[in-house]
C-alpha cells in the first residue's frame, strides 16, 4: 500500500467493561492502535433512528495491517473527531499487509 494514500491519522478503539461501584459494568473505549489510513465514502442513506431522520454513510477505510482489528471496534479520525463503527474487516489478498474496513458513520 502506498503511503501517499494514508493521510488521515486515526485511532482504533475497542470496548472494555469495567466494574462499577454498584456491582455492574460500565462500558468504556480503550485504544487498540494508532495508525494512518485512507478514507473513502461508499454510500449514504437517510433513515429514521429513534424517531429522528439520520444520515448514515458507509466508508471504506484502508490501512496497513494491524492484528486484532475486528467488527464492533470503532475508528476515531483524529483531525476532526469523527467516529466510524467498524462493520467488517478484510485482509486484502490474505497477506497481512493491508486491511480494508467497511465502516459506517451517523450524521
Amino acid at each position: 500500500m502506498r503511503a501517499g494514500k494514508l493521510f488521515h491519522p486515526i485511532t482504533i478503539q475497542e470496548q472494555t467493561a469495567t466494574a462499577d461501584s454498584y456491582g455492574g459494568n460500565t462500558i468504556a473505549w480503550s485504544t487498540h492502535a494508532k495508525s494512518r489510513a485512507g478514507i473513502w465514502p461508499v454510500k449514504g442513506i437517510e433513515t429514521v433512528i429513534d424517531g429522528k431522520l439520520t444520515m448514515v454513510t458507509r466508508f471504506i477505510i484502508s490501512m496497513r495491517y494491524i492484528s486484532g482489528v475486528t467488527a464492533g471496534m470503532r475508528i476515531l479520525k483524529n483531525s476532526d473527531s469523527r467516529t466510524f463503527e467498524i462493520l467488517s474487516v478484510k485482509d486484502v489478498d490474505e497477506k497481512n499487509k493491508q486491511i480494508d474496513l467497511l465502516c459506517k458513520e451517523y450524521v
